[in-house]
């Protein structure tokens, strides 16, 4: 792309049209007469500006409307939708449920002391009262307790009763670091850090059938059919719901922070709405830098405001056009995708500077804006056409990539 334009920026690679040079182009071979083409294209449009802008603009308008995408970063959505692997995950957490976990790490001065344990309580409470979709909350507070006396055995919850004297506290830390269900679990090896487990649910809402016997088949279902009471496929805690909730314990660990109260979270949401805030933060970054870019290097080549901002419209709006369509096609914005917007900046800024040279080249040797965009299709537009075609059939050929992203980016950069 540098060579040709390089080329085109020869001061002898532009020549001004010459009387009846396009009548004479509608004689010669067929190269001749699809530049003729061209250069008609190039006068209707002119001659019916209005139409032509109105049009570019309802249908970009149309596919601009579908934003903001879905971004997307847990690992199923790189499978394709009838991936056996994707279906056999799907279908085990159907049965057994959500097996990621947002786990909250505290390490404060001593585990097992009364003024923390109180304070685990009323933060194990805030979780599950005030984070969106939360199934199940695990750490000490909950934890089952059971042992066997005598002849019975008895399950019960470890902490039913905060200890407060220091000998139960100090039964409490023996019992617990002994057993090997809390230890490395519940609570480190050495004592000094706990934690609690969150689980979310599966569904946004309890979309599984209410009958209690479902999902109790006579026959087992084969893989990837539905299971008896199974809820449809978009009823499924979104990665935005995820993040909301990961958010959500964020907040709550805020208000709870202290110098004695240190609290870190980890589990794969965790690191997923991670990658997500960074894709999210890198792409807003580099499209702007990117612009910015090119608007100095279009000033610098051009040396005039339209020069600037025609090729700035025409590339914006293929860009948002195009992520627009993802987004109505359900396709989401995954980490190997995000390349889409820089890469669709950089070849579309291209194609528009061939043709404003070429077209400012005649208009500032007198022609009329018919004359020299008429000229500026002729001489570019088949190349340009021909570029496009090229780049957009060895992008087309990640269509077939077998995984979803790749194949979202070799469906959608060719359009």
């Amino acid at each position: 792309m540098l060579s040709v334009a390089a080329d085109t920026f020869d001061e002898g690679a532009y020549a001004p049209p010459q009387a009846g040079e396009f009548a004479e182009l509608t004689e010669g071979g067929v190269q001749d007469r699809i530049e003729a083409g061209f250069a008609r294209f190039g006068r209707g449009v002119v001659r019916n500006r209005w139409a032509a802008a109105a049009t570019t603009l309802l249908l970009a308008a149309s596919l601009i409307a579908q934003l903001p995408p879905r971004i997307e970063t847990a690992p199923e959505n790189f499978l394709l939708d009838d991936d056996p692997a994707r279906i056999a995950y799907l279908d085990f957490q159907e049965v057994f449920g959500r097996q990621d976990m947002i786990i909250v790490a505290i390490r404060p001065p001593d585990v097992f002391d009364l003024g923390f344990l109180e304070t685990l309580r009323d933060l194990h409470k805030e979780i599950e009262d005030e984070v969106s979709h939360v199934d199940e909350v695990q750490s000490l507070i909950n934890a089952r307790s059971t042992r066997g006396e005598q002849d019975e055995l008895i399950v019960e919850d470890l902490l039913e009763e905060l200890p407060e004297s220091p000998e139960a506290l100090a039964a409490l830390r023996e019992r617990v670091l002994a057993n090997p269900f809390y230890r490395n679990t519940l609570v480190s090896e050495d004592g000094r850090f706990t934690a609690l487990m969150v689980t979310l649910d599966l569904y946004a809402e309890d979309a599984a059938a209410d009958d209690d016997l479902g999902g109790f088949d006579i026959e087992p279902d084969p893989p990837g059919d539905e299971i008896a009471g199974q809820a449809p496929p978009d009823a499924r805690l979104s990665g935005a719901a995820v993040g909301a909730a990961v958010d959500e314990i964020q907040a709550i660990l805020t208000r709870h922070r202290a110098p004695d109260f240190e609290a870190l979270l980890a589990g794969s949401p965790v690191l997923n709405q991670t990658v997500l805030r960074s894709m999210q933060r890198d792409l807003a970054r580099f499209v702007v830098t990117m612009i910015l870019a090119i608007a100095i290097l279009l000033a610098f080549l051009f040396r005039r405001a339209s020069g600037v901002l025609l090729p700035l419209l025409a590339v914006m709006l293929s860009l948002a056009s195009t992520i627009g369509a993802m987004s109505a096609a359900g396709a989401p914005i995954t980490p190997p995708s995000q390349i889409l917007p820089t890469f669709l900046l950089a070849v579309g800024i291209g194609t528009a500077i061939h043709v404003l040279k070429i077209f400012y080249g005649a208009y500032d040797d007198g022609e009329s804006v018919e004359e020299a965009v008429a000229h500026a299709m002729a001489h570019s537009g088949l190349a340009i056409v021909m570029t496009g075609a090229t780049t957009a059939a060895g992008l087309l050929s990640f269509s077939v990539a077998g995984l979803a992203p790749m194949e979202d980016l070799g469906t959608f950069a060719p359009l």
